[in-house]
């Protein structure tokens, strides 16, 4: 009975302090927030104003080999900015849906009344992930980028079909 008792004790004070670190965690994600929503957003705008224009520079050189890997090496470049921007935000959203899933799946069930009522407040606290915005539009998040990549080659391929239609009726 006594090495119960000295298990649950020191499980109550492991997960209080998980609780105490959780909880700096989330005053944290708030202030980055505030610090830096306009200035990802800022950021992410250029970035599509630069896609924009790379796409029409891209199209107005497509049968000039030398410029086409010019403008390719760019894009791949620009993905890469993107990509390093999004998956940052989507590590702080994984983060914080992982502490759901560690409280779940720990052996809460054998754990102490007092414990298992802190486990459940962390859990409810952690079933909503948080995240980072543009500028309060938008998540930062993988999700995100792949909608903007996916826009950005539906309008390259409507640009480059009207483009093969104009050429067309030129001739």
């Amino acid at each position: 009975m006594l090495d119960y008792t000295i298990s649950n004790i020191k499980a109550y004070e492991h997960v209080t302090k998980a609780i105490k670190l959780h909880n700096a965690v989330l005053e944290m994600v708030p202030l980055m927030e505030k610090t830096y929503k306009f200035c990802w957003f800022t950021v992410l705008l250029e970035n599509a104003f630069i896609f924009s224009g790379g796409i029409y520079m891209l199209l107005l050189n497509i049968y000039n080999p030398f410029d086409l890997f010019r403008y390719a090496i760019f894009f791949v470049a620009l993905f890469m900015h993107f990509s390093i921007i999004f998956v940052h935000g989507q590590m702080i959203i994984d983060s914080s849906s992982s502490v759901f899933d560690a409280c779940w799946s720990c052996k809460w069930y054998l754990a102490c009344p007092k414990t298992r009522k802190l486990l459940f407040i962390m859990m409810l606290r952690s079933s909503r992930p948080e995240v980072i915005t543009g500028g309060g539009l938008f998540t930062i998040s993988m999700e995100t980028y792949g909608k903007m990549m996916k826009a950005g080659f539906s309008y390259l391929s409507i640009f480059t079909r009207q483009m093969n239609l104009n050429n067309s009726v030129d001739r």
